[in-house]
């Protein structure tokens, strides 16, 4: 048996808006977008699938406090400077870095996307 991870999906009740969000934040566009009774995004970079995005309430799920979620989302990136001065000019919350790690290899940090599910970033230093 072959196993490979997708993409993480994240359930919204702002919808839209977090669409937007993940699109203007990580320069994401839309691989598929199914509309119909259930509505449902799937964003890419570079032709590859790494998020996606459905209506909450479609799914008959309630959203909690995501701070509370026992998943992150992590993603890997060219330039976490850039990603996390874009992040402040939203509004959204840095959670903690970027830090450097003990042999200087990864810049890493956290933050929360407009919903306040949790991503941690990592940027490999060459």
């Amino acid at each position: 048996m072959n196993l490979n991870l997708l993409y993480p999906i994240i359930l919204a009740e702002d919808y839209e808006k977090l669409v937007d969000w993940y699109m203007n934040t990580f320069d994401l566009r839309i691989k598929h977008k199914f509309e119909g009774k259930e509505n449902y995004t799937v964003l890419e970079h570079s032709g590859q699938a790494v998020v996606g995005i459905a209506i909450a309430r479609e799914m008959g799920v309630k959203p909690t406090a995501p701070r509370n979620n026992t998943a992150i989302i992590q993603f890997s990136v060219s330039d976490i400077n850039r990603l996390f001065a874009g992040v402040r000019e939203t509004g959204s919350k840095i959670l903690f870095g970027p830090f450097t790690d003990e042999e200087g290899k990864y810049l890493y940090g956290g933050l929360l996307d407009i919903r306040g599910n949790q991503i941690w970033v990592v940027e490999e230093r060459k």
